[in-house]
This record gives structure tokens, C-alpha cells and sequence, in this order.
């Protein structure tokens, strides 16, 4: 029996545990998946516990995935220059290995949402809320796929870390909480890449954001991606919607980002495909319905 997990605080809205699970039936492996609460102060106990009973791995969701990194004995490139891993393995030999796969499920998503998607964006403003884990990531990925016409646009609550982004980046332009609307005109591509929205968090009425006011001044042909996914439909995405804008919703990047862990920890590749989606999908709205 092989035994992985998903950490973090909070960890309930996580959906990992229902698409591992799945996959393990479907290609009839013996494992187990689980989803496990871990607060700050009990994360290095809590890793190491985990590889002396012998699991094979961890996703690691906020707010540890930049925290964790101190606890790798090493990391793939992407995980060392974006500073967070989602993906831990932990190695026969001993040693915990980090990796983020956070860009690459970013990506996969938005090519399968949005046919053409980098002639579309590609020398157009692109909008990227946040600059913790998820965010940087988004950036890197995306800075990466667009190439040299990448107008980046990084809008954070936190001055000091949007502009520590924008010098990680290299590249890109920070903009002030309150300069959203500004950050936004002309946008290709608007990106959530906090955790507002959330169930469980803050929302984004509780926000100085007014996305209906922002969508009815975008260009028609805005894509709007919320790496949120419960609830998958969150204001953001319904303001958008309603707009008229094409959106892409977190759960194909909950979903792209988990193949190499199911490949890491159980050695399937598993396919991303409608079946999986409605499973994932089912058991949210049923996970909703209970609150």
C-alpha cells in the first residue's frame, strides 16, 4: 500500500484526496490518499513524521508552500526560483525532494480552456492578482510562454511584496491595490492567483474590487482565470460571465497540476479528462451543499 497526502490550514476545501483516489481506482493501484490539517507551528514535525511511516509524498497547499522549502534537501529549477513547492517526494535514498508543478498545471489548463490562447495574449497586458506562491508561479509559467511580448501586470495588497515580485521577475510592473481598474484596461488575460473567493476566506465583496465595473471596460475578448476552485464559481468568474468574457476555473489546474505526483508516488500517468472533472466537480457540490 502506497500512502500519500495533501497538507495544509486550511485543508478542507482541498479536492485532492477525491481526484488521487479516483485515479488509484481507475487504474486499480493499491494506495491511499489522505487530507491532513497541518498548522504552521507543527509543519517540520509534522513532514518529517510523515516520511518516517513511510509515505511516499505530500501536496502542500497554503500557507505552507513557501515555509516548506527550508525542509527540502533539494528542488527542481522552478521550485528554487519561484521559492514554493505544492510537491514533495520523499526518496528511498532518504532525502525530501520539492517540486512545483503549479506553472505547468497553469498552463495545461489555460491551452485546453482557450484554443489559440498564446497568439491572444502574446504583446497584450496580462493581469496577475497576488504575489505569494500560486502567483509567482502563474508568472514564471507564463513569462516562459508568452516569451519577450509578456506585458506583465503584478496587482498586490502588499506594496512590499508585489514590487519584490516584480524584481524576482525581472520583468513586469507592479501595481498598487488600488490602482486595479488601471492595472486591468486593455487586459488579454485577468489571473486570480490569491486565495480570495474561497469558501472559508475573505470574499471579494469584502474588497475595494468592483469586477462588473472592470469587466464592462475590458476588451470583449478578456480571458479571466480564477485558480480558485471552490467554489468553481466564484464572484470573480460569475462578474465575468455575465460580462460576456471567456473564464477558466481552478479545477483544470487543481487537476493538470496533480499528474506528476500521481506519476512520482504510484507510477500512472493518469489522463485529464471530463470524467475525472465531473467526479472532482460532484463531490464539491456536495462538499457545498453540507455547509
Amino acid at each position: 500500500m502506497t500512502y500519500a497526502a495533501v497538507i495544509g490550514d486550511p485543508v478542507s476545501h482541498s479536492r485532492s484526496r477525491c481526484i488521487f483516489n479516483y485515479w488509484l481506482e481507475r487504474h486499480s493501484i493499491e494506495g491511499r490518499y489522505e487530507t491532513l490539517r497541518v498548522v504552521a507551528r507543527d509543519l517540520r514535525r509534522s513532514v518529517f513524521d510523515l516520511q518516517r511511516k513511510g509515505y511516499r509524498g505530500i501536496n502542500v497547499t497554503l500557507p505552507h508552500k513557501e515555509s516548506i522549502c527550508s525542509l527540502m534537501d533539494d528542488m527542481d529549477m522552478v521550485a528554487k526560483r519561484i521559492g514554493a513547492v505544492n510537491m514533495v517526494t520523499f526518496g528511498d535514498d532518504g532525502r525530501i525532494y520539492g517540486r512545483n508543478t503549479d506553472g505547468e498545471g497553469f498552463i495545461r489548463a489555460l491551452e485546453r480552456c482557450c484554443v489559440g490562447v498564446r497568439s491572444h495574449i502574446k504583446g497584450k497586458p496580462i493581469v496577475v492578482m497576488g504575489a505569494g506562491g500560486v502567483a509567482r508561479a502563474v508568472s514564471v509559467s507564463l513569462l516562459a510562454y508568452v516569451g519577450g511580448d509578456c506585458q506583465l501586470r503584478i496587482v498586490n495588497r502588499d506594496c512590499r511584496r508585489g514590487r519584490a515580485l516584480i524584481h524576482f521577475l525581472g520583468a513586469g510592473r507592479f501595481y498598487d491595490w488600488d490602482d486595479h481598474r488601471c492595472a486591468c484596461e486593455g487586459a488579454a488575460l485577468v489571473i486570480n492567483g490569491t486565495s480570495l473567493g474561497m469558501d472559508g476566506g475573505t470574499m471579494w465583496e469584502e474588497t475595494t474590487v468592483d469586477w462588473g465595473l472592470i469587466f464592462s471596460e475590458v476588451a470583449h475578448r478578456c480571458i479571466v482565470y480564477d485558480t480558485v476552485y471552490v467554489p468553481l464559481e466564484t464572484s470573480l468568474l460569475r462578474s465575468a460571465r455575465e460580462s460576456g468574457l471567456p473564464c477558466v476555473d481552478g479545477l483544470w489546474m487543481l487537476l493538470y497540476q496533480a499528474v506528476p505526483a500521481c506519476v512520482s508516488w504510484f507510477g500512472v500517468e493518469p489522463i485529464v479528462d471530463e470524467d475525472v472533472r465531473r467526479h472532482v466537480l460532484s463531490d464539491i457540490l456536495c462538499g457545498r451543499a453540507s455547509l
